[in-house]
């Protein structure tokens, strides 16, 4: 794990440069909800990652990201042979074959996508409509659209502020999520009529 740790240290040192050198009032804007360069600095910064052995993550995935509300640390989990990888599956975020190290990249600014008040405003808004929408029967929530979607709005803020800050990225993903999609959109596509709370 001691590999994989120093792997997350680099990429996130590698991004606050990127983001130090960016002009912090420069702004990423997803469905109307905009964050500035430096509330994403000031998040990054705000967070403490760990590499686990962990393999129990709720939405499936390599981690679990929890947002400190301006209260405390936002707190990041990341499974360590997504990033060294295990031998088995070649698609892991600490693969050589990335140029510059951007699966490494891509994996924290996707993370920290999750952990600022315009990814947790939209996750909140995500869960609330999930639990509001019958036809999802009470699945848990990382296993419907709603939480599919709730990672495309993450990987597309992501890619963007990448973009906000000159880091090229070299076609580095977290996944094959979809473009985002309003989770209203989805409850009256679902539903035949328009959410309402």
């Amino acid at each position: 794990m001691n590999e994989a740790t120093k792997r997350v240290v680099k990429a996130v040192l590698r991004i606050l440069v990127a983001l130090n050198d960016a002009s912090p009032l420069a702004t990423v804007t997803v469905f109307g909800r905009t964050i500035s360069v430096s509330m994403f600095r000031d998040e990054l910064l705000n967070t403490e990652f760990t590499v686990t052995d962990r393999t129990d993550f709720n939405n499936n995935g390599v981690g679990s990201a929890d947002y400190g509300e301006g209260t405390g640390p936002n707190m990041d989990s990341i499974n360590y042979q997504d990033i060294i990888g295990d031998g088995q599956d070649p698609n892991f975020y600490g693969n050589p074959n990335y140029v510059d190290d951007s699966g490494m990249s891509i994996l924290i600014l996707h993370e920290v996508a999750h952990m600022n008040q315009v990814g947790f405003n939209f996750w909140q808004l995500s869960f609330q409509v999930h639990r509001a929408d019958d036809t999802v029967n009470g699945s848990q929530f990382y296993d419907t659209q709603y939480g599919t979607n709730n990672e495309a709005f993450a990987e597309a803020l992501a890619q963007q502020m990448a973009n906000a800050i000159n880091m090229n990225l070299h076609g580095a993903t977290t996944g094959q999520h979809g473009s985002p999609q309003e989770p209203t959109d989805i409850y009256a596509a679902n539903n035949g009529q328009p959410y309402s709370q």
